[in-house]
């Protein structure tokens, strides 16, 4: 049998198939599409949101993106971020699917860039719209403010034709004879600067962006000018407290002074000294005293205690005299207080000095002139010369093989200490050991020629100017005795040249004291007549001649007149006679010759006792070192 078909059934199938070709499948076959359309000031709006800054620069770029399974190509960096689309294959498939006959994906992505680009370029030229807008109006604002500016200029320089004018019309008048300028025209040239041409007629104005320490001499002709006008001299009450001063003086203070004074808080020139000082002096010829002294004692002076307070020697630097010592021609004794803080912190800083160390020296050497004699002298006693006593104390002296630099060390001072201060030093630490190596040497029968360098060497070294004192002069003649002794006592035939050479030597040098004596006694003479020397300055410079210690003592005499240390002997001076202290606390009259005959005859009972306890020890050593030898021998 054969199958039966319903026709009608198969036929209505068959239009119901080719009827759904023609619709959507699904749920979006119920949906139906719609257009969105969007005007300029719609798209303007939604920029911000939508477009980032490389779309507001209208870039072109295609961006290949192929961070996900499938690459995209888009139209931008800024659509990174959105939604990703379908890939090709896949859209195919579905096309193939569902829509296979109008899948049409190139001409969509190709309409959706063109829609971008276009929403770009309205964006991009709305962006320039506005910054044109926005330069005209600043065009605009700086139109009026400039005009604004050239109206001021106009009418500044209107004025200043106008009062060139009058100033013009003022000479002219001065000069002329037929119509002179009369005390009221005067008055009233005045009263109309002064009403009509305020700023111009203040002189302050024309001290502004003045800079006093760069430019000191600026508007001094003008000053100068206005001082030979204000010649009268009477001094005027200017308000309520009762102080007075002239037109100048007023002048100076109101208009010169606040201008000066507000330099020198600002910038505090006190270490760098010399625009300060300049700027003084130049103006000194019409600078009224008192306000020079305002400005030293108010503002100079205050700066510099303050520098003083923070002045460190150890850290700082500058020395300070570099600094300090400009100020003392125009202040003088007014730094006296500021000196007691910079010695004592000197002492502080000199605590644990040496010697070796010259940067003290250096520092000390410009104060000797600034500080008093004796409070230098007390300075230099309490912190200088216990350290250069013990650098000589540990000096040792070898002639076979000498190191110099301690003794070096102490002559670097000579210029800054005392003279009688040096000579103490040497005669306590230098010249017991030098007169005790020279023993030693000669007793090792040396060659004299080397002695006699050698004694010359140390007499260079001192210098002219110790040598010629008497203090000095006489260790080295000491050490010249010394010499001829030990020639005197060696018999051998072969050192009569060196014998003869060692007195030629002696005699020279004594020679050379005496001439050099002698200029020094005709040249005191010659100042003695020529200055006027009271009885204690003679004594003060025999002393000084002499290298002896002259200063006076803690303790006075009964009739309440001060003591004096000549050397190591007590003077008392009254009425122009000198009387020394003898046995039992009693005083008698002597002359200035027997006054340094007295010291010079206990000097030589302490120089006898020094050279028989010296050769003494010698004897005994050569003895020591005969019977060594004595004993080697018999061995």
């Amino acid at each position: 049998d054969y199958p039966i078909y319903d026709s009608e059934e198969e036929e209505k199938q068959k239009f119901e198939e080719e009827l759904q070709k023609w619709k959507k499948t699904g749920k979006a076959a119920n949906v139906r599409k719609k257009y969105v359309y969007k005007t300029i000031d719609e798209v303007k709006s939604g920029a911000t949101n939508k477009l980032n800054a490389e779309v507001f620069s209208g870039s072109k770029d295609k961006v290949i993106d192929m961070t996900g399974p499938q690459s995209r190509v888009l139209s931008g960096y800024s659509a990174i971020g959105g939604k990703p689309t379908k890939p090709i294959q896949q859209i195919s498939a579905e096309a193939g699917t569902q829509e296979a006959n109008f899948s049409m994906v190139e001409l969509q992505s190709n309409i959706s860039l063109l829609v971008d680009l276009a929403e770009s370029d309205i964006i991009q030229t709305d962006i320039q719209l506005k910054n044109e807008r926005n330069t005209i109006e600043n065009m605009s604002h700086e139109r009026e403010r400039l005009s604004k500016i050239l109206a001021i200029e106009q009418r500044n320089v209107e004025r200043v034709e106008e009062l060139n004018g009058i100033i013009d019309r003022c000479s002219e008048r001065m000069s002329s004879k037929r119509n002179p300028l009369t005390l009221d025209d005067c008055s009233q040239v005045f009263r109309n600067l002064q009403q009509n041409f305020g700023d111009e007629y203040k002189i302050k104005n024309y001290l502004r962006g003045w800079m006093p320490l760069k430019d000191p001499k600026f508007c001094l002709k003008t000053y100068t000018e206005w001082n030979a006008l204000l010649t009268d001299n009477s001094n005027i009450n200017f308000d309520n407290t009762g102080t007075t001063m002239t037109l100048f003086d007023r002048m100076i203070w109101e208009t010169w002074l606040p201008v000066v004074r507000d330099v020198i808080i600002s910038t505090k020139p006190v270490r760098n000294p010399e625009p300060l000082i300049n700027l003084i002096n130049t103006w000194q010829g019409i600078l009224p005293p008192w306000i020079k002294s305002n400005i030293l004692d108010q503002l100079v002076f205050t700066q510099l205690q303050h520098e003083v307070e923070a002045w460190n020697p150890l850290t700082d630097r500058i020395p300070i005299h570099t600094w300090l010592h400009p100020w003392l021609p125009l202040l003088g004794d007014q730094l006296e207080p500021l000196f007691a803080p910079i010695r004592h912190k000197l002492t502080i800083a000199l605590t644990n000095w040496h010697p070796s160390d010259q940067s003290a020296r250096l520092i000390i050497q410009p104060w000797k002139e600034v500080f008093k004699e004796n409070v230098f002298d007390a300075f230099l006693c309490r912190s200088v010369l216990p350290k250069l006593a013990a650098c000589l104390a540990e000096f040792v002296i070898n002639p076979h093989q000498q190191h110099l630099e301690p003794f070096l060390w102490v002559m670097d001072w000579k210029n800054v200490i005392a003279r009688q201060h040096l000579v103490s030093l040497m005669e306590r630490h230098f010249f017991p050991k030098w007169l005790q190596a020279l023993t030693v040497w000669l007793n090792h029968k040396p060659n004299y020629k080397e002695v006699t360098k050698w004694y010359e060497g140390w007499k260079e070294m001192f210098g002219s100017d110790l040598v010629s004192l008497p203090a000095i002069k006489v260790h080295f003649n000491t050490g010249l005795d010394i010499m001829n002794k030990s020639i005197s006592l060696d018999n051998g035939q072969s050192l009569s040249n060196d014998r003869e050479n060692l007195a030629h030597f002696a005699s020279a040098e004594r020679r050379k004291a005496a001439e050099l004596a002698a200029k020094q006694r005709a040249a005191a003479v010659a100042k003695a007549k020529t200055d006027k020397m009271t009885f204690k300055d003679m004594v003060q410079k025999l002393a000084e001649d002499h290298g002896l210690l002259f200063m006076p003592t803690r303790n006075t005499h009964q009739d309440g007149k001060l003591l004096y240390n000549f050397g190591s002997l007590v003077i008392n001076i009254d009425r122009g006679v000198v009387y020394i202290q003898t046995a039992g606390n009693k005083y008698e009259a002597v002359t200035l010759s027997d006054l340094l005959g007295f010291f010079k005859s206990s000097s030589a009972v302490m120089v006898q006792n020094f050279d028989i306890s010296r050769f003494g020890y010698i004897l005994i050593l050569l003895l020591v070192c005969h019977a060594i030898n004595n004993a080697e021998a018999e061995e």
